[in-house]
């Protein structure tokens, strides 16, 4: 018997004793729910050791019920008594003096029998076939209250599948007990605690010119400075800051590294965009000693009820995407290169990381929703010293005649998904005909806000969808008709953020208010509050490297919460086991017109109330987009921007 086996038997045998000893000669308590679990348990760990219980070695995922999402309420769980003496084992007892003397004066005391360890396994493992998530006999679970333990838990959310439990045993033990910061030897590829995710338009081979052929080239036109900006109006009245206790003012394209704040030692700095920041993507590059940022800009920042924004229809204009460089060494920002072009806003930018072409005359392929109801590519070229350049053409255009496009995601190198304003989604090849989609399929009744796809090397990819009507809703894409599922509905919202946490296999989502919520794909059932706001969750980003999320609020506050501490765990006690860490708080002063950046950490404890606890603040501190670097080397540092186009990027304190 190895040492395991040895803990397991002799942590029975300390039960079977203090149950002997400690309850009193000839007494036995009442049965209660209870004892009966923990009997139970006691019997399961008999029955490891002696291989009698095979269920508990299933390696396959199972399929479970599922029955609506209904978000678990962890205030109402009750604290169940495990104590040793409340442990019911039936044991032969030598009979004490005083109940001999009872025997001679005729009464019958009724001794407890032995069974057999056989029939004790056996009682075991029909008890957990009747109940258990991994019996043979599935019981409906219709929400997180009714799995009493972490075992039970992650079986049922995650599926038995031994290599992806290993995983997320990983992802808890190199990350659980770091609250909002983690060693950087964490995330390097030597490291054990290395999570090697690949995104899903990730390949072994360059791809460009298989999406790219002769023919499809992105036609750019050099222009001056001067034209630019009588095209595109940039504000270029100075900003005023207050950085801590530091004031200064940027004009556009200015920067300011981080004064010595008090208390608290922060590399990073304010960047001065010069207009609202309507998304912002990193390209993951092989050389890590530089990292590009491509920043979609908008020049209707002073009216937030401006036509040019609406959301509905097509509205082609005047738009730009910048595409700054950062010396992750230096702390600094350069711009390389503004793209004028006039497709409308653009937002859902995200580099081909298929299409990896860094070199002297490319930076690589970047794609994006288009206000006009389209999906493009382009290729980001530096053949030239010019820092403008006006776009004319692009490589890949995907549109349908009637059908606008408001989001889309990688499914593979060469195939993405679209989600439209009419609620449809179609899937498109990028290396065939991009005016046929693969498939066209309708799964919500109005406008679809944002979509992700949830790749992962043991399970099928599922695909998520949230319309602005408050409906969330997944499938799978090989077959939508017999795999859609809307998982349920809250409060509707023109900023739905979404996207896929890969190193804990769930979704992180707003209820279209105040709360941060994650959804596993597999258990859509266990809708996990993660936090509550005290403003609407405008932005959301989360890392293929660590389970450190960001989410930034209407109120112009930047959070980080470890995913991992609340979604690994029991359902008891969240609220002493996770909370969440407020970055930054920008502010406005209305009578002196200056933006403020409170640096001070503000540790919250996790909340389950979902109270509105919505206000009006300035339109300007909204935080509109927020972004992690997922890159080894430089994945402690993220990027967030706010309405006003101030750019912060900040990395993470050094262990």
């Amino acid at each position: 018997m190895d040492s395991t086996g040895q803990d397991i038997v002799s942590t029975a045998v300390r039960a079977v004793e203090g149950v002997a000893h400690g309850g009193g000669a000839g007494r036995r308590r009442p049965r209660r729910a209870a004892s009966k679990r923990a009997g139970d348990t006691v019997s399961e760990l008999v029955a490891l050791e002696t291989g009698m219980d095979a269920e508990l070695g299933t390696t396959g995922d199972g399929e479970f019920v599922m029955n609506g999402a209904e978000p678990e309420d962890d205030d109402e769980e009750e604290e169940e008594e495990e104590e040793a003496d409340d442990i019911e084992i039936e044991v032969i007892e030598e009979e004490s003096e005083e109940e001999q003397s009872t025997k001679k004066k005729g009464k019958r005391l009724k001794t407890p029998r032995a069974k057999k360890p056989a029939q004790a396994a056996k009682r075991s493992t029909n008890s957990r076939a009747s109940s258990g998530p991994t019996g043979s006999e599935q019981r409906t679970i219709r929400n997180l209250r009714e799995l009493s333990s972490v075992r039970d838990k992650l079986e049922k959310v995650y599926g038995t599948n031994e290599q992806k439990l290993l995983q997320l045993a990983k992802v808890k033990e190199g990350f659980e007990t770091h609250l909002f910061d983690f060693p950087s030897s964490n995330i390097q590829q030597d490291s054990r605690y290395y999570l090697d995710f690949k995104p899903p338009a990730f390949s072994e081979t360059d791809t460009t010119q298989r999406l790219f052929p002769t023919g499809r080239t992105t036609q750019y036109v050099d222009i001056t400075e001067d034209q630019f900006q009588s095209e595109f109006k940039v504000d270029a009245q100075p900003v005023d800051v207050l950085l801590g206790s530091v004031a200064t003012s940027l004009s556009p394209n200015d920067q300011k590294e981080f004064p010595l704040f008090e208390h608290y030692r922060r590399e990073g700095l304010v960047y001065n965009c010069g207009s609202l920041v309507t998304d912002m993507a990193w390209l993951n590059t092989e050389d890590d000693r530089v990292q590009f940022l491509a920043v979609a800009l908008s020049q209707f920042s002073n009216n937030a009820a401006d036509r040019g924004l609406k959301m509905f229809g097509t509205t082609p204009h005047k738009s730009c995407i910048q595409i700054l460089q950062f010396d992750p060494q230096e702390l600094r920002l350069t711009k390389v290169q503004t793209i004028l072009h006039n497709f409308g806003d653009t937002w859902n930018l995200k580099w081909h990381d298929g299409c990896l072409v860094n070199n002297d005359t490319a930076i690589g392929v970047l794609g994006f929703t288009a206000q006009d109801g389209s999906v493009r590519f382009i290729q980001i070229r530096r053949d030239t010293d010019a820092l403008y350049r006006r776009c004319t053409g692009t490589d890949v255009t995907i549109s349908l005649v009637g059908s606008y496009i408001s989001c889309f995601d990688f499914l593979t190198p060469t195939t993405i998904i679209c989600g439209f304003q009419n609620g449809f989604v179609a899937e498109f090849d990028l290396s065939d005909d991009l005016t046929v989609p693969s498939l066209y399929h309708k799964v919500l009744e109005t406008y679809i806000i944002s979509i992700a796809a949830a790749t992962s090397k043991f399970e099928s990819t599922v695909v998520s969808v949230a319309s602005i009507d408050g409906y969330f809703s997944l499938f799978d894409p090989r077959h939508i008709a017999s795999t859609k599922c809307v998982v349920g509905r809250s409060r509707g919202s023109n900023t739905n953020p979404l996207v896929y946490s890969p190193t804990v296999y769930t979704y992180l989502t707003s209820d279209g208010g105040n709360s941060l919520r994650g959804i596993p794909p597999k258990a859509s059932f266990a809708v996990h509050q993660i936090n509550s706001r005290d403003s609407t969750v405008t932005s959301i980003d989360a890392s293929r490297l660590h389970p450190l999320a960001l989410s930034g609020t209407a109120d112009g506050s930047l959070y980080i919460d470890n995913v991992a501490r609340r979604l690994l765990t029991g359902v008891k006690n969240i609220s002493n086991t996770h909370s969440s860490l407020k970055l930054w708080k920008w502010d406005y002063d209305t009578h002196t017109g200056q933006y403020r950046l409170d640096h001070n950490y503000s540790v919250e404890k996790c909340s389950v109330n979902d109270l509105s606890k919505i206000r009006i603040d300035a339109p300007g501190i909204v935080i509109g987009a927020v972004k992690w670097i997922q890159t080894s080397t430089n994945g402690k540092v993220y990027a967030f921007s706010n309405n006003a186009g101030l750019l912060t990027l900040e990395k993470l304190p050094m262990e």
